[in-house]
Parts: C-alpha cells; sequence; structure tokens
C-alpha cells in the first residue's frame, strides 16, 4: 500500500480519472508535473508508464517500466505492463520472461497467470503453425495492462483462480515454453474474456485428447465401427483414393492381424481459425505381424461437442 499526502493522492486520482475518461494529455500533463517534485515516485511513474503505453508510445514506456523494475524489483507490475509491450511487438520470448519475473514477486496475482499461460499457448500453437507451414498469421492473445500499483484483489477467491491458471500455464508449458497487439487505439481492456476464452479452449483440447484417445482404443480393440465413427465424413485420405476405397481397406487392415496394440503419446492441440485443430502426437503400433513408431498429425473439425478428423498424415 502506498501512503502519500492528501494534495499528491488527489492529483493521482485526477490523473487516474483522465486516463480512464482517455485523456491522455491531461494525464501526462498532470503526471509531470507531480514528478517535477518528485521525479522518483513509483506510483507517478507507473501510470504516466501505462498512459504513454495507451497513446501507443511505447518506446517511452518501455523505458519507465524498466527503471521501475530496478528501484522496485518487487513490484510485479511493470514486469507485467512490459509484457503487454514487448507482446505488441511480437517479441513473445521477451513477453514471457517479463511475466516470469512478474510471478516470482507475487504468485497470487492472477492478472499474471492468465497472461503467461496466454503466451505459453501462443507460443507453442505459432511454433507448430510454422512447423505445419500452414501460412496463418499468429494470434496475439489479449494481455491485460494494468494502471496502478497494488489494485489487485489478493483475497482466497483470487488465491484460487491463480492456482487454477498456473496449472494450465504448467500443462501448455509442458508442450512449448492467449497477449493481443496493441492496436493504434489499445485493446487492453476486457480481461474477463481472455479468461473466459482460455478456460473454453482448454475445455475443447481436454475435449481432443479424450476423443484421440478413444480412437486408439477402438483400433486396438479392432471396433471398426467405432474407429471409422471418429472420422468425419469430409475426410481426405492421404494419396489418390476416395473415401470409400479407404474405409475398405481401413477395414481390411483393422481385422486381419490377431491383435493390436495402439499406444499415443506427446499430443499436441494446437487450434487454428473457423473451429479447427491440429493435433500432433507419436503412434506407437504393435501386433502379431509388425510394430512401428511413427510421428503423426491430424486435421480436426468441430462438430457439435465432438471433433472429426479430416485428414492425417505421417510425418518425419
Amino acid at each position: 500500500m502506498f501512503h502519500h499526502s492528501p494534495v499528491f493522492a488527489n492529483s493521482i486520482d485526477d490523473a487516474v480519472r483522465q486516463t480512464e475518461s482517455d485523456n491522455y494529455a491531461g494525464a501526462l500533463k498532470t503526471l509531470d508535473a507531480l514528478l517535477k517534485t518528485r521525479p522518483g515516485n513509483r506510483e507517478a511513474l507507473f501510470l504516466k508508464g501505462s498512459v504513454l503505453a495507451r497513446m501507443n508510445r511505447k518506446k517511452e514506456a518501455i523505458v519507465i517500466f524498466k527503471r521501475l523494475t530496478k528501484i522496485a524489483p518487487e513490484l510485479p507490475e511493470p514486469y507485467n505492463n512490459l509484457a503487454v509491450l514487448y507482446a505488441s511487438q511480437g517479441d513473445l520470448k521477451a513477453s514471457r520472461q517479463a511475466l516470469e519475473d512478474a510471478m516470482e514477486t507475487n504468485k497470487n496475482y492472477s492478472t499474471v497467470y492468465d497472461n503467461l499461460s496466454a503466451v505459453y499457448i501462443e507460443m507453442a500453437r505459432e511454433s507448430y503453425v510454422k512447423a505445419l507451414e500452414i501460412g496463418e498469421k499468429p494470434e496475439m492473445p489479449r494481455l491485460q495492462l494494468l494502471t496502478r500499483l497494488g489494485s489487485h484483489k489478493t483475497g482466497p477467491a483470487i488465491r484460487r483462480a491463480g492456482k487454477d491458471t498456473h496449472a494450465r500455464i504448467r500443462h501448455a508449458g509442458k508442450r512449448s515454453k492467449e497477449v493481443a497487439v496493441i492496436e493504434s487505439k489499445p485493446a487492453f481492456n476486457r480481461p474477463s474474456k481472455t479468461r473466459s476464452g482460455t478456460i473454453s479452449r482448454m475445455k475443447n483440447k481436454n475435449t481432443i485428447i479424450k476423443q484421440m484417445k478413444a480412437w486408439a482404443r477402438a483400433w486396438s480393440r479392432q471396433d471398426v465401427t467405432r474407429y471409422l465413427s471418429f472420422y468425419s465424413h469430409d475426410f481426405r485420405p492421404d494419396g489418390n483414393i476416395s473415401r470409400n476405397v479407404w474405409v475398405a481397406k481401413r477395414r481390411a487392415r483393422l481385422a486381419k492381424p490377431a491383435f493390436i496394440d495402439i499406444n499415443l503419446s506427446e499430443l499436441h492441440v494446437f487450434f487454428l481459425k473457423n473451429n479447427k485443430a491440429v493435433v500432433k502426437l507419436v503412434q506407437d503400433y504393435k501386433s502379431d505381424t509388425f510394430q512401428d513408431r511413427a510421428k503423426k498429425e491430424f486435421a480436426l473439425v468441430q462438430d457439435g461437442n465432438n471433433w472429426k478428423i479430416i485428414s492425417e498424415k505421417s510425418v518425419n
């Protein structure tokens, strides 16, 4: 908690009101006047950096937030806002590092956890899209810019939210180590949509992983009808064959061995536009006559509450 004289506190409140009403020039004028008398004041500096970020004066804002990390390394907010600015410049690695530094200062700050989870997920998706050469532009996830120091809640609800998000971070971080590009008029608002969007994506991710494992079980049990139910009617077989020919071949190949054992590992799920997703995994196949380990990629499309396979291929 920060304690100031009534006059100083009133001026800070004035600057906050000016910022909230998009009167950034007025807010800067108020803050510059305060900083003339108290050039090292953390709260005034932080608010000035936030105002500059909203004005799209990113370089000046970064200088201020970096200065604050030197003079007040125990504060998470400057690191958080540095992360937002780095992400807006497309530097997700620097954004991740700043958020990890913020997390070290306060492990119960749910905004930091949400932002870091979003960065991890986008870094994984971006790397995979590049590897597939899909040609999609990265979709920078939305991060929340903070305006004031010490304004976050630290009650039980926030601690629970932090723990939930920390689990998502660990889950995403295992697969690679969702921050919007700051627009001309920065879109730093709507943190609740960021959280709900992340939760929805994680639910879909869990659904896809469960379905891929159920697909493998059906194959292992040589249950052809169940196995084929995981494929979309729009499934495109590899090679120049029709879906009907592919189905006939799959029926024969599932029925022929005395036993089949399929194990999946290293499952990675990446979401694309238009309710589509890509799954990358390692598949271990074993039967009475053959065994093999292969890396595979699947494209899926959402079909109601389920996801259907529309293509699959082996990769090097």
